[in-house]
């Protein structure tokens, strides 16, 4: 078993949280070997070396290739690029490591684009003039996040409008062309004309993403980091099936170990 990763100089830690490549994938294949992990968590200053090579003894497994998270993204980048990092709702530490992954100077020069679960569509030019740094009415902001369709009751986390905030601060810095671009992928919708939760029901919520993706990103040769929740990577009429059909292999998909509800990861790394 990877045992508990440790960071110093960090109070809130993600317990055992690692990232791993998509099995589904054809061109990334698991094969039960957990080749490569990627820890997410704010800052990782070093791993026990001496519990990885016990562990690996143990286990019969390779030894895991460790490296700062937000390096490790931005060399996924390199051979892919769709970046979907799988958000695990309302996980302080995962949003605080976003504001740093877009923080990081690589961000703007190398991506420059991010699709977001937690933003209703039909706001996007509020969220365009906010993050370009507009002024814009507190009023008329909470709408990107508090009109969502997929988020009962509504987006909550500070950490989520900390985000737009941050790439607002950002871009400050930033030539108007160099800016980082926020797409809000949450579909659109407007509740004045909503009678039923049936209607709401309707909505789907994979389309709107997956045509950004392809429109706005891979059809300009672009690059962007998906953020949403995981459910969202896979099976049938997912936002990666969809994007791929058009454009094969573009996604690398991470996903946030959380420990308690990922038992089948529990069972590859033999806990007790």
């Amino acid at each position: 078993m990877v045992r508990r990763l440790i960071a110093s100089k960090i109070d809130l830690l993600m317990e055992e949280v690692v990232c791993f490549y998509d099995r589904s994938s054809p061109r990334l294949e698991f094969r039960m070997r957990m080749s490569c992990f990627i820890p997410v968590v704010l800052s990782l200053t070093f791993v026990t070396t001496s519990l990885q090579c016990q562990d690996s003894k143990i286990s019969g497994l390779q030894s895991p290739t460790i490296s700062s998270a937000v390096d490790g993204i931005f060399a996924a980048f390199q051979t892919h690029p769709i970046v979907a990092l799988g958000d695990f709702h309302g996980l302080a530490q995962e949003e605080d490591f976003y504001v740093a992954l877009v923080s990081d100077t690589r961000f703007a020069s190398d991506v420059g684009n991010v699709v977001v679960e937690f933003g209703d569509a039909a706001q996007q030019e509020t969220i365009d003039r906010y993050v370009a740094g507009d002024d814009v009415p507190y009023e008329q902001l909470r709408r990107v996040w508090s009109d969502t369709v997929g988020w009962i009751p509504t987006v909550t986390g500070l950490g989520y409008i900390n985000f737009y905030a941050q790439i607002r601060e950002i871009n400050r810095t930033l030539a108007p062309t160099k800016r980082i671009h926020v797409w809000l992928g949450d579909p659109p919708v407007h509740w004045a004309t909503v009678k039923t939760s049936d209607e709401v029901q309707a909505i789907p919520r994979n389309q709107t993403p997956a045509e950004i993706l392809t429109s706005k990103v891979l059809s300009q040769k672009k690059k962007a980091l998906l953020i949403y929740g995981y459910f969202h990577f896979y099976g049938d009429g997912s936002i990666k099936e969809l994007v791929e059909k058009e454009y094969p292999a573009s996604f690398f998909i991470i996903t946030p170990y959380t420990g308690l509800l990922q038992r089948p990861v529990q069972k590859l790394s033999r806990t007790p």
